[in-house]
């Protein structure tokens, strides 16, 4: 009979044990069970079930498709045949025969893995999300953070949790844990900046304005000091205002503020009134850059104060005034 065997002389046929079969009659021995099949009627080879690999001889004992793999096809025959947990997925149960959920917001499942949180003990490939990088639910790799951010923290889930470049710096490339560098001379680097020497002005920064002046490393431009002047952008330091004119803070042009009469103005001068002709002298002419544009008081006249443009008046009755009274 089939499904029995009879070794040597027998009184009586024995049944094919667990894990062996045969289809035929007059055997002597079973055969062993074919792998990817398992055998327990001593009869026909029956197909290795959805979750477990069955090697040659199997019996009852399938074994059962590990944590951090599953398999959703019949007959397989070992455990390399078992399918690795996929991109993003976890596979937390045995003899799965699919994966159990997405890996967890701020971690990454890229292959292999058992658990939803890979961070200490785990199986294949994944981790924590790193630094420079952000991992949404379902992550198979992390995802670096943008151009202008940064991220100096792990476990990061958005895009939005990256910290945008920090005031004065600028972050030029993505994944970065820390900004750059400072923003350039002739520059301004604003939150978020990512590169040093923005061409066009927007809500990063830009070329460093007229009236202004940016050195290394700037984030607000700074007004030109009173004395000096700037009509051109981009420009790390400001122009000495010309002899004969001032200069106030912040100033694009010097041309519309010529040294007002009684005064004269030698280059860098901050004011109209910084520097007045003195007691006995006058000047009645504007642009006038030195001490010595300011004239001795006309004889019979005293000036009597300072920053005169004309004399104060004639010498009064009973006195005389030479030149510079």
């Amino acid at each position: 009979m089939d499904d029995h065997y009879c070794p040597g002389q027998t009184t009586s046929p024995l049944p094919c044990e667990a894990g062996t079969y045969t289809t035929e009659t007059h055997r002597s021995e079973c055969n062993t069970c074919l792998a990817g099949f398992f055998c327990t009627t001593g009869y026909k080879p029956e197909e290795c079930p959805h979750g477990f690999y069955c090697p040659a001889g199997t019996g009852y004992d399938w074994q059962p498709c590990l944590t951090g793999s599953f398999s959703n096809m019949a007959g397989l025959a070992n455990e390399t045949k078992c399918t690795l947990c996929s991109p993003g997925k976890f596979c937390s149960e045995l003899n799965a025969t699919m994966v159990t959920a997405d890996c967890e917001a701020g971690y990454f499942c890229t292959e292999g893995s058992d658990t939803a949180t890979p961070e200490v003990t785990f199986k294949g490939v994944a981790g924590v999300c790193p630094e420079g990088s952000y991992c949404p639910e379902g992550s198979d790799t992390p995802t670096p953070c943008p151009r202008g951010t940064f991220g100096n923290v792990t476990k990061l889930t958005n895009s939005s949790e990256c910290t945008q470049c920090l005031y004065s710096q600028y972050c030029e490339v993505v994944g970065l844990t820390a900004p750059t560098g400072d923003c350039y001379p002739g520059f301004y680097c604003l939150r978020g900046a990512k590169d040093p020497n923005n061409p066009t002005v927007d809500s990063t920064g830009g070329p460093c304005p007229v009236g202004h002046y940016c050195t290394n490393g700037t984030s607000y431009p700074l007004d030109c000091e009173a004395g000096t002047y700037n009509n051109q952008t981009g420009q790390s330091e400001c122009d000495p205002c010309p002899a004969g004119y001032y200069c106030e803070s912040g100033d694009v042009h010097y041309s519309d503020t010529p040294c007002p009469a009684g005064h004269y103005c030698p280059e860098g001068t901050k004011s109209s009134y910084e520097f007045p002709c003195p007691k006995g002298y006058c000047n009645d002419y504007e642009g006038k850059h030195d001490l010595v544009d300011c004239k001795p008081c006309t004889p019979g006249q005293y000036c009597g104060t300072t920053s005169l443009s004309t004399p104060t008046d004639p010498c009064a009755p009973g006195w005389y005034c030479i030149r510079g009274a």
